[in-house]
């Protein structure tokens, strides 16, 4: 994932907040993205059903994003004896920037 994630661009931003609050806060490049940052494992315990899953996927929805980074992470869950399951969090601001980057490829091409 580290080598496309210059194709979304948005993956890399984060808030930075105006001196004084003259303004609302902007959307910058991270120089320093972390992916061990976003990008999580954690185990389900056995027997790895529903009930077994529902408590870290609360746990990690339910968290708020750090500002400090760009406003999404994923975490992929390993069940016994199942196939690995992935939830993921992220600012609806940072999906509309995909979106909209995505329509206006669309229109351009």
């Amino acid at each position: 994932m580290g080598e496309r994630i210059h194709l979304l661009s948005p993956f890399r931003w984060k808030l930075t907040e105006v001196p004084f609050g003259l303004d609302h806060p902007y959307w910058i490049q991270d120089p320093d993205l972390d992916l061990d940052f976003h990008i999580r494992e954690t185990a389900v315990p056995p027997p790895g059903g529903p009930e077994q899953l529902a408590t870290p996927v609360a746990r990690i929805l339910s968290r708020p994003l750090d500002q400090g980074h760009p406003l999404w992470e994923a975490t992929g869950s390993t069940t016994p004896g199942r196939s690995s399951r992935r939830s993921s969090g992220r600012h609806r601001e940072l999906g509309e920037a995909v979106c909209g980057k995505r329509e206006k490829a669309r229109a351009s091409g």
